[in-house]
């Protein structure tokens, strides 16, 4: 462009632009760090959290605070890709509609809160009307996040009394959500205002946050066809509600998905089958996660932390594939890439990336056999094996883990009844402290299995046999 043939005014606008431009840029720089660093350290938290849950000697309680865990950063990690695109002003209209069980989130968020709510001595109650096997479809995240921040600010804002969450059917296609406490409210004059970026009231300045949470969630809501209202008195509490308009789908047709799609498990290696794996990782903590997924199932291995080393074992040795962290070598590991495809054209080449800026992950699919955002699970490494490894495996077999038609044994007559009482009326939190005098641990662990999955039927059905 000739700057000189330009006038003041289309001199100015093209400043403008520039500015605008470099703004951008420098955002997309501190967006991109900023997720590397915290996916790097979510992915230490998720991947050794999974290795706990693989010990054979933990007791039920210590088993559901893992899966607690492991809930909580599975959200985790879709929090930080709606902060990212939240951030970068783009995907707010954009939804990713799917088919999923609408309670097992509510299950999942109101586990988060629960232990929080107990530590402040408030009581959080939840009523939800919802079929046991209901199944939407909407966009999962963006609900995740929407009733994350709901409930989050109940919890925060009250000191006193309690947080009650209600879920229920509107009409055929209409799902109410309520958020009601009894904290510090909002002033009228503050209602429509909460709903901008960084705007907060003059009572919760004194509390942690930045004013965005709730005018993203805001957002979020507008984004599925509805409005976030508000009833609130200061001193007196506040009550947040909206109706989403979501398609039902039959239990049953989710159920055939999952048995088509349901991931695999590898059990080991078939005989005559030999793998050897190759892994470049540059933070020496990290390696447990890897070392001992791949010692669980008798993969032979060897990882490397410096990029000469790597490539001179290469020269020396035949490998079946690599795992390669982008954070050894430069440019993404590109480099090294590049080097070892001049001797090795064929050999699936794994990237392990905590980036997920748009450019990063394009470079890695052009370079890359595929790529594992971090932070990953011990069943992304799996499907990369089955898919690229070119080896044949044996699998665990799921049927044998599922909950078999135990009998159950509950020798207080009045303990059966109160159980019974409880799960055709739908209330979990009484049913959980009911279920913690059931002497017998196995029947226990077979109920309480039933509850989180929250199948009242199927604890009716079992409690019914027994009193038969």
């Amino acid at each position: 462009m000739n700057y000189n043939t330009l006038t003041k005014k289309e001199l100015i606008t093209v400043i403008k632009e520039m500015k605008i431009q470099s703004t951008d840029n420098s955002r997309d720089i501190f967006i991109s760090n900023i997720s590397h660093d915290v996916r790097t350290l979510l992915n230490s938290i998720y991947g050794h959290t999974q290795i706990l849950s693989k010990n054979k000697f933990l007791n039920d309680e210590q088993e559901e605070l893992i899966d607690k865990i492991l809930d909580a950063s599975t959200h985790m990690i879709d929090l930080i890709n709606e902060i990212i695109n939240i951030s970068k002003n783009v995907g707010l209209e954009k939804l990713n509609i799917s088919d999923f069980e609408l309670n097992t989130l509510i299950i999942n968020i109101y586990s988060i809160f629960e232990s929080l709510a107990l530590s402040k001595n408030i009581k959080i109650v939840l009523n939800n009307e919802l079929d046991s096997d209901f199944i939407i479809k909407s966009d999962k995240n963006k609900l995740f996040y929407i009733l994350l921040n709901l409930l989050g600010n109940a919890i925060k804002f009250t000191h006193k009394g309690s947080v009650v969450f209600n879920c229920k059917k509107k009409d055929k296609n209409s799902i109410l959500f309520e958020i009601i406490d009894t904290g510090i409210g909002i002033e009228a004059s503050m209602q429509k205002k909460i709903f901008e970026n960084y705007i907060r009231t003059q009572e919760s300045n004194n509390y942690e946050g930045n004013g965005l949470g709730l005018a993203i969630a805001h957002k979020n809501i507008i984004a599925l066809g509805s409005e976030l209202k508000i009833d609130s008195m200061k001193n007196k509490g506040s009550t947040f509600s909206f109706v989403i308009k979501c398609e039902s789908s039959k239990g049953n047709s989710l159920a055939f998905n999952k048995e088509v799609f349901e991931l695999k498990e590898i059990k080991s290696l078939k005989k005559n089958n030999e793998l050897f794996i190759l892994i470049g990782k540059k933070v020496d903590k990290e390696k447990s996660i890897l070392e001992n997924y791949l010692n669980s199932k008798k993969i032979k291995y060897e990882i490397f932390n410096k990029e000469d080393e790597l490539l001179n074992y290469l020269q020396n040795k035949s490998v079946d594939m690599i795992f390669l962290d982008t954070n050894l070598g430069n440019n993404n590991s590109i480099d090294i890439v590049k080097h070892i495809q001049k001797t090795n054209a064929k050999l699936p080449l794994i990237a392990l990336t905590a980036s997920v800026m748009s450019e990063d992950l394009t470079l890695l699919s052009k370079h890359f056999t595929n790529y594992i955002l971090k932070p990953y699970s011990f069943s992304d490494i799996e499907q990369a094996l089955i898919f690229f490894s070119g080896k044949e495996f044996e699998f665990e077999d799921k049927t044998s883990t599922r909950i078999e038609n135990d009998f159950i044994v509950i020798e207080n007559e009045e303990l059966k009844q109160d159980i019974l009482k409880y799960a055709k009326l739908g209330q979990y939190k009484k049913l959980s402290q009911i279920m913690e005098k059931i002497n017998n641990q196995k029947s226990k662990k077979v109920l309480k299995t039933h509850l989180n999955n929250y199948n009242f039927e199927e604890i009716i059905n079992k409690i019914e046999a027994v009193v038969l």
